[in-house]
């Protein structure tokens, strides 16, 4: 297991808070969730929300890819599809 510590703004709401956060990239899970303390808006300090960051991350049902209806069906597009 290769933990790495990455630095996020949390986006669940509009006070944007700083987060420091563990992630397994290969195993494509959070590990864990901590407020960040380097952060001047947030000072360290996080709400409940923010725990939800890693359901969110982790539920299959998250779209990753540009998807696009076509005859009632999802099909995955390029962005210059996307916009056209």
């Amino acid at each position: 297991m290769t933990v790495e510590t990455v630095h996020r703004s949390c986006p669940t709401c509009q006070a944007c808070c700083g987060l420091v956060m563990e992630v397994d990239r290969a195993e494509k899970k959070v590990l864990s969730i901590k407020g960040d303390e380097q952060v001047p808006r947030s000072k360290g300090s996080v709400c409940s929300k923010s725990q939800a960051f890693r359901y969110i991350y982790e539920d299959p049902k998250t779209v990753r890819r540009r998807l696009k209806k076509v005859n009632g069906t999802f099909v995955e597009v390029s962005w210059k599809q996307d916009f056209d």
